[in-house]
């Protein structure tokens, strides 16, 4: 406390003042002392950014590694145009663009021929193909045709020649018929008609009459015999022909074409369709020469059915013949002994009466009403009816 003083060091500081600008003293106006300063300020930063500028170029020009290399590339573009304006002159250029062009054109022009003779020669081929195909499988189709038409010649001569058409005698003599209708008495039992009546409905017609004409002998006229439910219609599988028979008697079929088809009785009879085949260019008259053993022609007369058909009949009509195209188809009666009577004629009239080769839209006329006729005991009472009172009384 008493000793040597220390000195003491005396510590700076700095004070920051900020004084009045000269522009407000001696009355100066400080609007356009500024307007002056920033003018000055302006040009300053013009000056300032001007001169980095013209000091590159200025720098730029002064290199002369950059000057060689601008100029090498100029030179060489210069070199480049004349050479290419002296070969343009001289046409070879052009010559070598024309070649490459009629080259380019030419080797188009080879493809597309040779695509053409490609495909021509691709469609000529196929042609050929097309035709060989065609004329393989027509040859193929005619051979199946030639082996079809064989075939069925041979199925038709073997089966004309399998079939052997027998003949019954000719004979006119029919079984008992008590009321002489036309129906014998076995006919008038399939068609439950009295045998002792000849007239069973009393329509004014025989019963042998309507049952040969198609009409049902036991039902009043007009009755057609289709609608009595005493026949059926037969239609073969095959031929296609039809006709009417007793649906009392049985049907069997002797072959499996149909060719041979026969309608039998309880009696033993039978009736036998038979369906044969000409030659095209042959007749019915050279057929039945070469086919119809012991027969004559001039036994044969012709006859139209009540379906309009034109056939053929023997004068017994136990044998009918119908021609359509080159099928022939007959109609025989057989009986059980040729010998005898024929129990059953007016069945096969019937049956030849309602036969046709193949479907047909003719239809059988409605049967003409007759009046009837009176009884006996109806004409008495007419006769006594004329007479006087006196006559009556004597």
């Amino acid at each position: 406390m008493f000793g040597k003083k220390k000195k003491i060091t005396p510590t700076k500081v700095s004070v920051d003042f900020e004084i009045i600008p000269q522009e407000f003293y001696g009355a100066q106006d400080p609007v356009i002392s500024y307007q002056k300063n920033n003018q000055n300020i302006k040009q300053d930063y013009k000056d300032s950014t001007s001169l980095p500028s013209s000091s590159f170029f200025s720098d730029l020009f002064k290199n002369k590694k950059i000057l060689i290399i601008i100029g090498s590339i100029l030179f060489l573009i210069l070199v480049g145009v004349i050479i290419w304006y002296y070969l343009s002159e001289a046409g070879i250029i052009t010559k070598k663009v024309k070649n490459l062009e009629s080259e380019k054109v030419q080797v188009q022009t080879n493809e597309i021929e040779s695509a053409d003779m490609e495909d021509q020669f691709i469609e000529k081929e196929t042609i050929d193909n097309l035709d060989e195909e065609i004329t393989t499988s027509t040859d193929r189709v005619d051979e199946e045709i030639v082996t079809s038409t064989e075939e069925i010649a041979e199925i038709e001569n073997l089966s004309n020649q399998e079939i052997d058409i027998i003949f019954p005698k000719i004979t006119f003599t029919n079984s008992v018929d008590l009321d002489s209708d036309g129906l014998t008495d076995l006919e008038e039992e399939i068609f439950g008609t009295d045998s002792g009546n000849s007239d069973t409905d009393g329509d004014g017609y025989y019963d042998g009459l309507e049952v040969n004409n198609l009409y049902n002998p036991r039902g009043f006229a007009p009755v057609k015999l289709i609608d009595s439910g005493l026949v059926a219609e037969y239609v073969n599988p095959i031929w296609q022909y039809r006709l009417y028979y007793p649906t009392s008697w049985q049907i069997g079929e002797v072959d499996s074409e149909y060719r041979q088809v026969l309608f039998s009785t309880e009696t033993g009879d039978f009736i036998e369709v038979l369906v044969m085949q000409k030659q095209t260019e042959e007749t019915f008259d050279d057929w039945f020469a070469n086919k119809a053993v012991g027969q004559r022609i001039t036994d044969l007369q012709d006859f139209k059915n009540r379906f309009q058909e034109i056939g053929k009949k023997r004068q017994d009509n136990l044998v009918n013949y119908f021609i359509k195209d080159n099928n022939i188809y007959i109609i025989i009666y057989h009986p059980v002994n040729e010998n005898g009577f024929i129990p059953f004629r007016q069945i096969i009239q019937m049956m030849a009466q309602s036969f046709r080769p193949t479907k047909t839209h003719i239809s059988i006329p409605e049967q003409t009403i007759l009046p009837v006729a009176p009884t006996v005991e109806e004409i008495e009472d007419i006769f006594l009816n004329s007479l006087s009172q006196e006559e009556v009384n004597n």
